[in-house]
């Protein structure tokens, strides 16, 4: 079934909740914010939620934190979008698509 945006980020958020629960990893989610959700906030001990600055796209702000991390730092950007993909590798990250990070977590 079809849920509304916020119902499908709490599910996921509550998914990346339980995976980290078992593994030591911090994860950081960022989302597109908009005029209504645009405040940060945690949803378990190792997930950080940001919503970004209305227009400003997650996309620009994943790839400008990644740029920011020390290159000795390991890091995995889970997503799908080639621009992302492709900025983030360019700082030295590790990607995973979106299907195949939500087929190993399930």
């Amino acid at each position: 079934p079809k849920l509304e945006p916020a119902a499908q980020r709490a599910a996921f958020e509550r998914l990346l909740a339980g995976a980290t629960a078992v593994r030591n990893v911090n994860v950081i989610v960022v989302y597109d914010g908009d005029d209504t959700v645009h405040a940060a906030r945690s949803a378990g001990a190792a997930v950080s939620i940001r919503f970004t600055a209305t227009g400003v796209e997650a996309d620009d702000e994943i790839i400008a934190a990644v740029e920011a991390i020390d290159p000795e730092t390991p890091v995995v950007v889970v997503s799908s979008d080639r621009r992302v993909v492709d900025g983030v590798e360019r700082f030295g990250a590790n990607t995973v698509s979106s299907p195949s990070f939500l087929a190993a977590l399930r």
